[in-house]
Formats: C-alpha cells, structure tokens, sequence
C-alpha cells in the first residue's frame, strides 16, 4: 500500500459560451497538483499550500481540496484515517480558469491512489463537487467534471448527478488571454438576471444543441455557428476591460468563437489549427498590450485524460 502520491488536475474552461453551468473543457497547459500522503494523526490536514495561494484557508472545512477529501474518506467509512495534503497552486484563482474544482479533483484523485481498491475515476465526481460547493452550495459541475474526466463534458443532471464527455473534433486549439485582474465567481453571479426572455432562451438552446450536434459530426461550421452566448456574456462582458475589441480581434485573426471563461476575467478563443491560434493569440494580447493592461497568454489543447497521478 502506497503511502504518498501525487496528483495533477488540469484547468478548466467552462460554458463555453453556449453551455452556461452545463459544459467544461479541460486544457493541457495549466493544473494545479496535490500530494497527499498517510498520516498518523487522524482527519484530513493540510500541511502547506505554495503558489497561488493567497487568501486560501487552511482549514479543511472551508478549502476545496480539504473538504472534497473529507468527503470522500466519509463515504469510504475512513474518517478516522489520517490524510496529510500538499496543496500547489498553478491556477490563479479568481482567473475563471477553474481553480478552486482542480485543487479539489488532484486531492481526490491523489487520495484514491494511496487506496488498496481505488475507485473509478467517475465514482469520484460527487466528492470533488462537495468540495467546490464551499464555494457556494449551488456551484455546477462543469469544471469538476472537465478536470476530473478530461476532454469536452456536459453535465446532464446535478440531483442526480450524470455526466457526459463529448466527441472532441481534432485539431482544437484554445487560445487563452488572462488579464491581470480578478474575477470574484460568487460575485459575479449574484448579480446576473434571473429571468431570460423566451427569445434568449430559444435562441441559446439552438446554440447548445447545434454545439453538441457539431462536436459530434466534427463539423467546423456547425461548431462556428453554436459558439455564441446570447445570455451571460453581455451581463459579464462589461466587468472585463476592451473585451469586444478583443473578441472582434479574435474573429478577424480566424477563430471559430470567443467569450468569457466561466466567470472570467479569462477570455477564450477556439481555433481550428495551430497556425491559426498564433494569430488570434497575439491579435488578443496587442489589445492589453496598447491599452497599457497587463496580461498572459497561451494556447492550448484539450486534455483528453483530465487528473492522473505521477
């Protein structure tokens, strides 16, 4: 029996303009890691916390690594067993790149290795949405589910839970621009609309249906088509500086779409080849870039196998 492991969990990209709260992505470029190691003091302990990690608690009942953890010793019937974390922040929090759901899938996942009879890695999607829940007990499944399972998902039913990975059409790429600003989720969520015209709604089913129709026939333009959010990206675009200059930036360079990830500040582009995103990727950043705004980017592909232990 393995006394230490080490997990990665990869960021995420969710809504993906079409899917709010209902589709993730999983990208290749940034994760965060846990390990967890065998303890003799008994419960869930975090024993440090290095990279991005301001304003992140220790205290297991309010981390998301910690909590999901707990969780899932509780349903294995182990809570007296002593699980020790190591918690290494890639991910900036706040960036709506998934933070808070990758540190609570490479816990879990570090966790099950250390196991005689691991489970399989979907068995353990209820522990990690319980622990991004502290979060805000209504936080979705999208970017758990990306993270834990990797490549396009699509959450079906939270109550029950099921989720569904998406055929993935080859040659995805993600451009990814990350200002230097912060994005608070819950924040941002209490102050969206909470009634949708009948129109809007229509309108953003077609997008999603044709999304999931365009994945699966690999079809280019259906995919084009679908890539557009009728609903929450004019509510949240006004918290994201020059944002429609860049996404027009983008579609003039070739990409397929471009929105708000999650909550955002983080902006993402589709592209259907490399060459293709390494144009979109600096006509994005040239926006910041005059408009003296500090900013990353990188360019992506989807993780297709999402968490793994080294």
């Amino acid at each position: 029996m393995r006394t230490v492991s080490k997990a990665f969990a990869p960021a995420s990209i969710s809504n993906l303009a079409c899917g709010y709260d209902i589709l993730g992505l999983a990208m290749d470029t940034m994760g965060d890691e846990v390990i967890a190691r065998i303890s003799e003091k008994p419960g869930v302990h975090i024993k440090s916390i290095r990279g991005f990690s301001k304003s992140i608690p220790k205290d297991v009942n309010t981390n998301t690594a910690g909590k999901a953890v707990q969780e899932y010793l509780r349903f294995r019937n182990l809570e007296t067993m002593g699980i020790e974390l190591e918690i290494i922040k890639n991910i900036p929090l706040g960036s709506g790149l998934g933070g808070s759901a990758a540190s609570a899938v490479a816990a879990v996942v570090a966790t099950d290795k250390l196991m005689k009879t691991p489970l399989e890695k979907r068995a353990l999607l209820p522990f990690v949405l319980s622990g991004e829940r502290v979060v805000h007990p209504d936080l979705p499944a999208d970017n758990v589910s990306a993270s834990l399972l990797g490549g396009i998902c699509l959450t079906q039913s939270l109550d029950p839970l099921i989720v569904h990975r998406i055929p993935i059409p080859s040659g995805i790429h993600i451009v990814v621009l990350l200002p230097d600003i912060k994005v608070l989720t819950m924040e941002n969520r209490a102050t969206l609309k909470k009634e949708v015209s009948l129109r809007d709604h229509i309108r953003q089913s077609a997008q999603l249906g044709s999304f999931v129709l365009g994945c699966i026939r690999g079809n280019w333009d259906i995919i084009q088509f679908a890539l557009k959010d009728f609903i929450i990206e004019p509510q949240r675009a006004q918290n994201i500086p020059h944002f429609y200059e860049i996404q027009k930036a983008a579609f003039n360079h070739g990409a397929l779409g471009c929105s708000i990830s999650g909550s955002g500040p983080a902006i993402f582009a589709f592209c259907m080849n490399s060459a293709d995103a390494d144009n979109v990727a600096i006509a994005m950043k040239r926006i910041y870039t005059e408009n003296s705004i500090e900013a990353q980017s990188f360019i992506s592909q989807i993780s297709h196998n999402g968490a793994f232990c080294y």
